[in-house]
């Protein structure tokens, strides 16, 4: 991807009501982080996530 991904690039719909925190920790290298950083805009209908 040549540039970070922008709430404008995928379909965001507003939070629910209700939503329940996740117990998730994950530890990430400096290039790791800048690259999610960037976001992910899915390619084809198989990635069906916007980060």
């Amino acid at each position: 991807m040549n540039r970070p991904a922008r709430r404008t690039d995928g379909m965001i719909l507003p939070m629910p009501d209700r939503s329940q925190p996740m117990d998730y920790e994950q530890e990430f290298t400096i290039p790791q982080f800048e690259q999610l950083a960037q976001g992910v805009i899915p390619q084809s209908m198989d990635e069906r996530w916007f980060i």
